[in-house]
């Protein structure tokens, strides 16, 4: 179980992330505009789940990510992570279903990332490569999950 300090630095990262990507999607909105990114009629258009799970897939820092963990190779994972994540089930979801829109997406992916830093000690070298990979979802991913939510 978390302890109440690193329960509470998680919320506090959440909140940073969370001002920060309002930034990023001003940024993105405008980038997407000046490419032809949005359609006609102004909404955001979002490329097919693959392509966005290729995306992530791809990024330097998804090896870690690309297979379940080994609770063998991990002790307690399972005690601390409760719903283990990872970018190869999210492929099986996408392609079964289960995931279906882009907003699904997004949550599979951080709960991804947020399982790696719940598990992995303050400045690790794997908790670092899971803030890296979070602030690339949320900077890829999230215009699209959030333009989903506006609209849903």
């Amino acid at each position: 179980m978390l302890s109440d300090r690193r329960t509470q630095e998680l919320v506090e990262q959440i909140k940073e992330e969370e001002a920060r990507i309002s930034l990023v999607t001003a940024e993105v909105v405008a980038m997407q505009e000046a490419a032809g990114e949005r359609g006609l009629d102004g909404i955001l258009k979002i490329p097919p789940l693959v392509e966005l799970w290729e995306t992530i897939y791809t990024h330097r820092c998804s090896p870690v990510f690309r297979e379940p963990v080994n609770p063998d190779e991990a002790p307690g994972y399972l005690n601390v992570v409760k719903k283990p994540m990872d970018l190869r089930t999210i492929k099986e979801r996408i392609d079964s279903g289960a995931i279906s829109n882009v907003k699904e997406l997004y949550q599979a992916l951080l709960l991804m990332v947020n399982n790696a830093l719940s598990y992995n000690q303050e400045g690790s070298d794997i908790c670092k490569i899971a803030k890296e990979m979070k602030r690339f979802i949320i900077e890829s991913i999230g215009p699209y999950a959030r333009a989903m939510r506006m609209v849903i």
